[in-house]
């Protein structure tokens, strides 16, 4: 019998390693089932940490239990990895992942996590064409604005940016450095505006950043260096980003309030 692609008809076992939540992916795959030395091209229609869903538009084996190799590329990073047929319906399956080591798995965890925030990005209502416009400080809309509301609405996803802006901004104008992960890239600006959630950065450079590319922003407080991993979350132009800060430690969190407080305290000194 003929399994259909619903999780109702699927096997019980695959329901059951679906506690890894899936997303949506579209990525090109060659899959090659190890034991019929059969080689098959896919795309990849879901992802999760166990598993993944492929099509393909050549028939594949119904082949459950059946070990294969697939290859894909996402979010910049490659990926081979080992995993079994847990149900095949002719020209689409599903598949679970064999046992990875903790660098690839945690590589997979960053392209799905990326995935994870482009998936609620494009759930959200979409921003009035107003609100998505290209902001210039000093351009007479930013300007009148400014007299209505004390932060431009810039961000795509609403509910993103009132709860990232519950994070008090301060203006700043202070050094700092962005440091590309996956490509040892270093690219120096200045900061423009901070929070303990993110900040607006001003290239010395033109540069293309992605949205959600991942890197630490190198920042100084009392003269000591440290960074903090982000994302890439606006890009207002070739050399003006906004950075969403990721998991800041404790430790980093102490110094982001310090250098607040300085901030505050040289832009707005006690009369």
């Amino acid at each position: 019998m003929e399994v259909d692609d619903s999780e109702e008809q699927q096997p019980q076992g695959w329901r059951e390693r679906r506690a890894d939540e899936r997303h949506p992916a579209s990525a090109d795959t060659v899959l090659v089932f190890l034991d019929h030395g059969l080689e098959l091209e896919g795309r990849i229609e879901d992802l999760s940490l166990s598993g993944v869903r492929i099509a393909t538009e050549e028939p594949c084996p119904r082949a459950v239990g059946v070990p294969v190799e697939l290859a894909f590329s996402l979010r910049r990073m490659s990926f081979r990895l080992a995993a079994v047929v847990s149900w095949s319906d002719g020209h689409k399956m599903g598949l679970h992942f064999g046992p990875m080591g903790a660098q690839r798995r945690a590589e997979l965890d960053e392209v799905i996590a990326e995935l994870a925030i482009q998936a609620t990005e494009l759930r959200e209502p979409p921003v009035p064409p107003a609100t998505t416009s290209t902001w210039t400080e000093n351009s007479p809309s930013a300007q009148e604005s400014a007299t209505k509301s004390p932060e431009p609405t810039v961000s795509r996803s609403p509910s993103r940016a009132r709860e990232r802006r519950a994070q008090k901004r301060q203006a700043a104008d202070l050094t700092a450095a962005l440091y590309l992960i996956h490509s040892a890239v270093k690219l120096n600006g200045r900061i423009r505006n901070l929070s303990l959630g993110g900040c607006r950065i001003q290239l010395d450079q033109r540069a293309r950043l992605d949205i959600y590319t991942r890197l630490e922003a190198g920042f100084y407080h009392l003269g000591l260096p440290f960074r903090v991993a982000g994302v890439v979350q606006d890009v207002y132009g070739p050399q003006e980003v906004g950075i969403r800060f990721l998991d800041v430690s404790e430790r980093n969190r102490e110094k982001l309030l310090g250098l607040l407080e300085e901030l505050g305290t040289v832009l707005s000194p006690k009369k």
